[in-house]
């Protein structure tokens, strides 16, 4: 008898291909090389990578990844637990480094990342968190592939208009970036680089974290602010937006859809240069201090979500580390508990404590960026409504000189501007029965605090949009998880959307045409019939809202 040769061999073979393309580990993987290669093309040398990567990986996110798990008994899925868990390292790295510089011994910011290592090496209760939960949610590999692309655009990005630029012309704020390293790595406490002994009341944190690391590893700090620093952090912050809105919305394709949201929709630009509703996240590294603090946010909002009571303890870690990180998150996310605390109130006509706890937590570390970090200064902001709006209008009537703004249009462009967020609001109704939970309220209230900062707001132009740009990640994740747990793609929701799109695709049509830049009547005119279109599209996602 003769043996037939197996038939199904190349089909076996396929087959493993498929599966090993299919990795979650493989787009990582990808992605990882291509940034080695980017960056030893824009001329950092491959000792510098090599030391920045290995104290990034054994000093910083091992550590944090060991805590994570340890405080919140692991996340659902391998990716939460390094994005989280790297978010937690920098915390407990900025916390040990302050004392540690103030000390005049920076680096004995290793001690506590090496403590956590023997702890969870040695004691026999704690060894079982190197491997993780048993029962662990894998990794969609389509998932793995988009948040890879999502992380390759942003690489692409930088390169192009950071990396791989000479340092003198890079971007203009650049060299103050650099300035303040050089402070919080020579000097505790830190004074204004250009004012001989003037404190800096400024969110310093992110510097002293590349202060640390150009200690321990001996990295100057020109190359980790224009090469090496922030990109981690923006890719762990595409994972973590990625993993709220899996956890809000029950699917990854909701935290696919909130991670491309979170990087890819934003304001419409009305005139060149000037801005009204919200600014790009792709250039993560021209603001270091947003790029941190929203890393260290979206693990805040993971936290609220739920766990067991020792999470309390990486809760207050993260939210120390946000006081001077990014102190913009703190009465937002005030604003988003008591949001929860008043409706839960109404609804369960009761309050739980660890909604209280959480605001009390907030107003504290709130009170100690004010009182402690910025020294009780307002930093130029006053009481003047319609500020931005007034300047916006100015802009585009091409007044050179401030000019008497009439009411009617200063009206309409605030509630152009509030009225965006209905518009997102509009994913409430993909809660159900549960639109007014815990989450969806925490969530919400953060977002509506800072369109009304930038619309009664002193600081004019962009500074005041990091109010309403801050929770963006945390805001868009809620109406993404809510359409999609909803599967809100047909019917009047669809009406709704084009009625939206229609009616900023006539704004940004006004906005550039050259009757709108003459003052008087014409500019009046206009205001008011863009203003009746974006009120017919509010009308529109409200008829569906009641339906």
């Amino acid at each position: 008898m003769t043996l037939a040769p197996p038939e199904s061999t190349l089909v076996r073979l396929s087959m493993s291909r498929g599966r090993r393309l299919g990795s979650r580990w493989v787009p990582a993987a990808l992605v990882c090389a291509g940034t080695v290669g980017v960056f030893l093309w824009c001329g950092v040398s491959g000792r510098d990578l090599a030391a920045f990567a290995a104290y990034l990986g054994v000093g910083v996110a091992l550590p944090g990844t060991l805590l994570w798990r340890g405080l919140t008994g692991g996340g659902r899925s391998m990716a939460e637990d390094l994005a989280a868990g790297l978010a937690l390292g920098y915390a407990v790295e900025v916390l040990a480094y302050i004392p540690a510089r103030a000390a005049g011994a920076p680096l004995l910011v290793v001690v506590p990342p090496a403590a956590v290592l023997c702890a969870f090496a040695f004691v026999p209760r704690l060894r079982r968190h190197w491997r993780g939960p048993a029962v662990r949610e894998r990794l969609p590999g389509w998932c793995a592939w988009v948040l890879a692309g999502i992380v390759a655009y942003l690489i692409a990005w930088s390169t192009l208009f950071l990396y791989r630029l000479p340092v003198g012309t890079a971007y203009v704020d650049m060299p103050y970036h650099l300035s303040l390293v050089g402070e919080a790595r020579h000097h505790f406490p830190l004074t204004l680089p250009s004012v001989l002994g003037e404190r800096l009341s400024y969110h310093w944190y992110v510097y002293a974290e590349m202060a640390a690391t150009s200690w321990v590893t001996g990295i100057e700090p020109v190359t980790l602010v224009y090469r090496l620093s922030t990109l981690p952090m923006a890719a762990a912050m595409v994972v973590l937006v990625a993993v709220l809105g899996r956890r809000l919305g029950g699917s990854w394709g909701a935290g696919v859809a909130a991670a491309g949201v979170t990087y890819f929709l934003f304001g419409p630009v009305l005139v060149e240069g000037a801005e009204f509703t919200s600014r790009s996240m792709f250039t993560v590294w021209a603001s270091p201090t947003q790029t941190f603090g929203a890393l260290l946010f979206a693990p805040v909002v993971l936290l609220l979500l739920g766990g067991p009571r020792s999470r309390w303890a990486a809760l207050g870690v993260l939210l120390l580390a946000l006081t001077g990180a990014k102190a913009t998150y703190l009465p937002l996310l005030l604003a988003g508990l008591l949001l929860v605390v008043v409706v839960r109130g109404v609804v369960e006509r009761r309050v739980r404590g660890e909604w209280l706890a959480a605001a009390g937590a907030a107003l504290a570390c709130l009170a100690f960026a004010q009182f402690v970090v910025f020294g009780q200064r307002a930093q130029g902001t006053v009481l003047a409504p319609f500020a931005a709006m007034r300047a916006l209008w100015e802009t585009v009537a091409g007044v050179g000189t401030p000019v008497a703004v009439p009411v009617g249009e200063l009206v309409v462009l605030a509630g152009v501007h509030l009225s965006a967020w209905p518009a997102c609001g509009a994913g409430w109704r993909g809660w159900g029965g549960g639109r007014w939970s815990r989450p969806c309220c925490c969530c919400s209230g953060s977002g509506r605090p800072g369109s009304a900062r930038r619309c009664c707001s002193g600081i004019r132009r962009s500074r005041s949009s990091t109010s309403s740009k801050g929770p963006g990640p945390t805001c868009r994740s809620r109406p993404c998880a809510g359409c999609w747990r909803r599967r809100a793609c047909r019917g009047p929701w669809p009406r709704a959307c084009w009625g939206w799109g229609r009616g900023a695709r006539w704004w940004r049509r006004g906005w550039s045409s050259p009757a709108v830049r003459r003052r008087g009547s014409c500019c009046r005119t206009w205001c008011w019939r863009r203003g009746r279109c974006c009120c017919g599209g509010a009308g529109t996602c409200w008829r569906w809202w009641r339906s």
